[in-house]
């Protein structure tokens, strides 16, 4: 199989995958997305640093099998999917216990944006591209199939065809998911503003149910 047709077929997979693999990164970012009532804009910045996280450490796996070749897919195969699978639910417990802090915590200045009173969600938006970078860990039929492709081909090569496998893997979610879900955060908060606190006490929980399906 020449190059350019192994980047094809890691493409039209990835692009497979993100319409619908059921991968646990959709209905995390969803959920995490509503739990936090970020607009549209914001759901978007939010997928794209989840993204940014998660394109560096496929980029990182690529060059890593174009340099040591089968090394890497039998540690993704082998040693990986408990270490990256446990830092993934840790991460998700975190963020539902920072999500449950951020919504029943009543700071003693009432709507200040300080950094003392908006804390909880300064530290959740910056646990997305840590989220995407653990979670692009997380082996799955997809990636084995690309990083085989990549043992195969030198390593800027191998590096490029990981993160065109990320990107395509991510367009649905970032340009159909989060706008989606900022315009129905949008119409919550307008048709419903006195269910939002117990919309996002869900969604804590939601995540905390997802570090077992993970």
């Amino acid at each position: 199989m020449t190059q350019a047709m192994i980047f094809v077929t890691v493409l039209l997979t990835g692009v497979g995958c993100g319409i619908g693999c059921g991968s646990i990164s959709t209905p995390f970012l969803i959920t995490r997305m509503v739990g936090e009532q970020r607009g549209a804009k914001e759901c978007i910045q939010a997928s794209g640093l989840f993204l940014i996280g998660k394109l560096c450490m496929l980029s990182a796996l690529g060059l890593l099998s174009a340099l040591l070749g089968g090394v890497v897919l039998t540690s993704i195969q082998s040693l990986y999917p408990n270490v990256t699978k446990w830092m993934f639910r840790a991460l998700l417990f975190c963020t539902a216990a920072l999500l449950l802090y951020h919504t029943l915590h009543k700071p003693s200045c009432g709507q200040c944006q300080s950094c003392k009173t908006n804390l909880a969600g300064k530290l959740l938006t910056a646990s997305y591209p840590l989220a995407g970078a653990v979670y692009a860990a997380i082996p799955c039929a997809p990636l084995v199939l690309a990083l085989g492709y990549a043992a195969s081909m030198k390593p800027v090569a191998a590096a490029a065809l990981l993160v065109g496998f990320g990107l395509a893997n991510s367009l649905v979610p970032l340009l159909l998911y989060a706008p989606l879900t900022g315009a129905v955060v949008k119409r919550l908060r307008e048709q419903a503003p006195g269910l939002m606190k117990w919309i996002r006490c869900a969604a804590a929980v939601v995540l905390l149910a997802l570090t077992l399906v993970v």
